[in-house]
């Protein structure tokens, strides 16, 4: 009986586990910025200012982009969806051009509420988050 049970628990948690991770791994991306935002950004614009290469605005207001932590599975979906790369590429990339003094990567921040809250007190601020998250403190721009 005790097996059963033991067995039945092991069972259930798995389930919970897989669930959990097919919500996240189905669950749409939102590109975010100020609600006061006014500029058009499609998934090539975002690419660019996420690998460092646009730094403005059209405006001429300098971005800051902020990403999500690498233990964040929507950051992995991200990278793969947006700037074609996975963790070890992004890393790679990044100590290339931190080496030669060409930039920096993104502000993380640990939680998609920290993230929100980062972006809704910076008008000049960009992020991503999983589109459920996404409230009126932010403005949507791109979802893939």
């Amino acid at each position: 009986m005790f097996n059963k049970m033991k067995n039945m628990t092991f069972k259930i948690t798995a389930a919970s586990i897989i669930l959990a991770i097919s919500h996240i791994a189905f669950s749409e991306i939102a590109v975010v910025v100020h609600p006061s935002n006014t500029q058009d950004l499609n998934k090539d614009d975002v690419k660019k200012i996420f690998l460092g290469k646009t730094k403005s605005f059209s405006s001429g207001k300098k971005i800051a982009p902020f990403n999500l932590s690498t233990d964040r599975p929507e950051r992995e979906t991200f990278e793969s969806g947006i700037l074609n790369k996975n963790a070890k590429q992004m890393k790679t990339y990044w100590s290339k051009i931190i080496f030669t003094g060409k930039g920096s990567p993104p502000a993380e921040k640990n939680t998609s509420e920290s993230l929100k809250s980062s972006i809704a007190s910076n008008p000049n601020s960009i992020g991503y988050l999983k589109k459920e998250d996404v409230d009126s403190s932010v403005k949507v721009v791109l979802t893939f």
